[in-house]
Protein backbone atom coordinates (compact mmCIF):
# COMPACT_ATOMS: atom_id res chain seq x y z
CA UNK A 1 0.00 0.00 0.00
CA UNK A 2 3.04 2.03 0.13
CA UNK A 3 3.40 3.30 -3.80
CA UNK A 4 0.86 5.77 -5.22
CA UNK A 5 -0.36 7.93 -2.67
CA UNK A 6 -1.17 5.02 -0.43
CA UNK A 7 -1.54 4.19 3.04
CA UNK A 8 2.32 4.62 3.62
CA UNK A 9 2.84 4.74 7.39
CA UNK A 10 2.87 1.29 9.32
CA UNK A 11 0.71 3.37 12.42
CA UNK A 12 -1.73 4.18 9.50
CA UNK A 13 -1.95 0.19 8.20
CA UNK A 14 -3.09 -0.79 11.61
CA UNK A 15 -5.00 1.54 12.46
CA UNK A 16 -6.92 1.01 9.36
CA UNK A 17 -6.69 -2.93 9.89
CA UNK A 18 -8.07 -2.37 13.49
CA UNK A 19 -11.29 -0.37 12.23
CA UNK A 20 -11.95 -3.06 9.52
CA UNK A 21 -11.65 -5.84 12.21
CA UNK A 22 -14.11 -3.94 14.41
CA UNK A 23 -16.49 -3.21 11.17
CA UNK A 24 -16.04 0.53 12.32
CA UNK A 25 -15.87 3.72 10.06
CA UNK A 26 -13.00 5.68 9.89
CA UNK A 27 -13.36 9.83 9.94
CA UNK A 28 -10.39 11.15 8.38
CA UNK A 29 -9.71 14.29 5.85
CA UNK A 30 -6.63 11.63 4.88
CA UNK A 31 -7.14 10.81 1.59
CA UNK A 32 -4.54 7.85 1.51
CA UNK A 33 -7.13 5.92 3.58
CA UNK A 34 -9.65 5.81 0.67
CA UNK A 35 -7.59 3.05 -1.25
CA UNK A 36 -7.70 0.26 1.43
CA UNK A 37 -10.52 -2.05 0.38
CA UNK A 38 -13.65 -2.65 2.67
CA UNK A 39 -12.39 0.65 4.97
CA UNK A 40 -15.37 2.66 5.29
CA UNK A 41 -14.66 6.16 5.25
CA UNK A 42 -16.16 9.58 6.22
CA UNK A 43 -14.49 13.21 5.69
CA UNK A 44 -16.04 15.65 8.06
CA UNK A 45 -13.99 18.67 7.23
CA UNK A 46 -16.86 20.34 4.68
CA UNK A 47 -19.15 19.95 7.31
CA UNK A 48 -20.97 23.18 8.66
CA UNK A 49 -22.12 24.10 12.01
Amino acid sequence: MAKKGRVKRALDQLIAAHAQSRGATRVTHDRAFAVVPGLAIEDWTWYRL
